[in-house]
């Protein structure tokens, strides 16, 4: 109980004191913020020349990378002049031996592009092609004789399909010879047999004579009858054969269907093999493919001659321009072309004038800079100390005012 009546008066002592405190604080308020105020001004201005400085310094860090690429820009564009200067002052075997080469390699260069654009394009290329590149030659000979072939035995159905229709249609027209034959023979017998027997009445009822009457029916019928025989046999005779010729005719078409039947399998087992429809398709794809390989290996040709051209110019580089390889990589063109080195030198010597105007008026800036900076200098000692002295006198201010 004791205890809890200490804490409750230090506790009041507490709140005793925070009014004291707080009634201090509020009378001398104004007086603080003047002087903070006052302070505040002076620290602003340290504020503003540190910023300037740090200013200039970056400007000067920018000025110098700056001049380190004018320098290094100089350098290159000098180099890239003796480069020309030492080119002209090669001799004119020289100089014509070069050029020659440089040209032959811009023709190879052109040549190689306009043959890599004919054959790149492998979209239209039929893949099998490349699979069988060995037997297709053989093999189309073979597709075309089995063309041929094919052609020949439809030739052979169509014809035999025909004369076997020609073969029944003359059988059917000997039938009806036949029977009509056989028809007048009967009638003929009729006739006879009635005559006879009128002549036969004729005597016994006029006592009439029959004797040349009879001869001549004889005559006639014999006659009629020997003909109706033969042609009877003759007709027989070509239905026996146009039934043979017939069975001929079947068993040939029957051949002539199983050869046209196989060469028509073959046939579409090749072209199913190579995605095509005919000889023709087959044929003008291998023809694109054999045209795609011709400007390839032409290509390959064009681009190995390119290629020991060009290591018998860079061995010229090597020698005559020494260390300036590199240099000279994005030169080559104009260096080896009488037709743009003149200009090309002309663009060099204006390059370099101009590179040289902005370095000259980037050392101008850059002195003025560090003018400015060494005035500053003198007071650089000075402006690092002022922080610290501001900071103690607006201590010892507060204090007094406390």
């Amino acid at each position: 109980m004791k205890k809890q009546m200490d804490t409750k008066k230090t506790f009041k002592q507490r709140l005793a004191q925070m009014k004291e405190d707080f009634s201090l604080f509020s009378s001398k308020t104004e007086e603080k913020r003047n002087l903070f105020d006052f302070n505040k001004v002076e620290v602003e201005e340290v504020y503003n020349y540190t910023t300037h400085v740090n200013t200039l310094f970056q400007q000067l860090e920018t000025l110098q990378h700056h001049e380190e690429n004018l320098q290094q820009e100089l350098k290159e564009l000098k180099d890239k002049k003796e480069a020309y200067e030492r080119y002209t002052q090669l001799s004119q075997e020289e100089k014509e031996e070069i050029e020659k080469i440089w040209v032959t390699i811009e023709k190879a260069e052109l040549e190689r592009e306009s043959l890599k654009n004919q054959f790149v394009d492998s979209s239209s290329i039929n893949p099998k092609l490349q699979q069988f590149e060995k037997d297709i030659p053989l093999l189309l000979k073979e597709i075309e004789t089995m063309e041929e072939n094919q052609r020949k035995a439809k030739k052979d159905i169509d014809y035999l399909e025909g004369e076997k229709g020609a073969l029944y249609f003359t059988k059917e027209k000997l039938e009806q010879v036949l029977v009509t034959s056989q028809k007048t023979s009967i009638a003929v017998v009729m006739g006879l047999a009635f005559l006879s027997l009128l002549l036969v009445l004729l005597h016994s009822v006029y006592d009439f004579s029959i004797v040349v009457f009879g001869s001549i029916l004889a005559v006639i019928g014999l006659f009629i009858g020997t003909w109706l025989y033969i042609l009877q046999r003759r007709v027989r005779f070509e239905i026996q054969k146009n039934i043979r010729m017939q069975n001929r005719a079947v068993e040939l078409l029957n051949k002539a269907k199983l050869r046209y039947v196989h060469y028509t399998r073959f046939l579409q087992y090749e072209y199913e093999k190579f995605g095509v429809q005919n000889l023709h398709m087959l044929q003008y794809q291998w023809n694109l493919y054999c045209e795609r390989q011709t400007h390839k290996n032409q290509y390959q040709r064009v681009a190995s001659q390119k290629s020991q051209l060009e290591l018998e110019l860079w061995d010229f580089i090597e020698k005559i321009f020494v260390g300036k390889e590199e240099l000279l990589d994005q030169e080559i063109a104009f260096l080896f072309d009488p037709n743009r080195r003149e200009d090309r030198v002309h663009e060099l010597m204006m390059q370099y004038k101009k590179a040289k105007q902005q370095w000259m008026e980037l050392q101008q800036e850059k002195s003025q800079v560090q003018k400015e900076l060494q005035l500053l200098q003198e007071q650089q000692d000075g402006i690092q100390e002022l922080p610290h002295k501001l900071l103690d006198k607006y201590l010892q201010e507060m204090k007094d005012i406390k």
